[in-house]
């Protein structure tokens, strides 16, 4: 009788999940054997492998095992259109969140290769509109560490329990008397706000150095090299300063996060 049925390490080879898969589903209702040999072994036919194909369809767009339950038990002509609909909105939504996170490892990528190409150099970028969410004033920038705590409740107080998935990179924008904690926003999440709660980086060409977390001592060092590469390249600036820092990824040790700093600047 089995050589006509799969055996349970068969089907289960054939979809390439576990056994402890199947008889999971097994549990739940899901599928069942067609009958068992005489040593107890579960076998399964063709309706089981079709049965298993649309399962297995529906979990890999993470729907809940009792909505996969209520469409099998259910099925009929407009129940399958109702079902079939729902899980392309739903394929939809999974296939535009890989992108989004596609386009973050490339922009990951991208920066990564500007450190690699001007490590230790200053060069200009130009910048399309970027969109800034406030998180909180910074008191004195020269103490200042932000905790994954400090993080949380400055987002959710600011954010309005908005779910933003991709940005993480947190802006800080310096004057002479001021220094403001932002959040940089992703292009994907734009529509989920208000646009006067956003702070706009305009369009502009940017003068560009990227430093890892470094002593204040250091820190002004560098802002007099900025003073003089703008002499000296007879550049002007705006009145404040920006540095991003990015918390997706660190380049040198878990503690060395990388840093760049940016100026908008003219030709004189």
């Amino acid at each position: 009788m089995k050589n006509n049925y799969l055996l349970i390490n068969e089907l289960a080879t054939l979809f390439d999940v576990t056994t402890h898969t199947l008889r999971f589903y097994e549990q739940k209702g899901l599928i069942t054997p067609v009958a068992r040999t005489e040593k107890g072994y579960r076998l399964y036919d063709f309706e089981s492998i079709s049965r298993l194909e649309e399962i297995l369809m529906c979990r890999s767009i993470d729907m809940p095992i009792h909505d996969i339950i209520d469409y099998l038990n259910r099925k009929s002509v407009d129940h399958l259109s109702h079902h079939l609909s729902r899980l392309e909105t739903q394929l939809d939504k999974k296939i535009q969140a890989l992108r989004d996170i596609k386009s973050q490892l490339k922009s990951g990528q991208e920066t990564i290769d500007y450190y690699r190409i001007h490590k230790d150099t200053f060069f200009t970028q130009s910048f399309e509109e970027r969109y800034l969410l406030f998180l909180e004033d910074i008191d004195d920038a020269k103490d200042f560490q932000l905790s994954e705590k400090d993080f949380y409740h400055a987002f959710l107080k600011s954010s309005h329990n908005q779910a933003l998935k991709l940005s993480k990179d947190l802006v800080f924008i310096s004057t002479r008397a001021t220094t403001k904690l932002y959040l940089l926003i992703h292009p994907a999440d734009i529509s989920n706000f208000n646009m006067k709660d956003l702070r706009i980086l305009p369009k502009s060409n940017y003068l560009c150095h990227f430093h890892v977390s470094t002593s204040q001592k250091d820190y002004m060092k560098l802002l007099r090299k900025v003073e003089a590469y703008l002499k000296k390249h007879h550049l002007t600036s705006e009145d404040y300063l920006i540095d991003i820092l990015s918390t997706n990824y660190s380049i040198m040790t878990e503690k060395s996060d990388l840093t760049c700093m940016q100026l908008p600047v003219y030709n004189i």
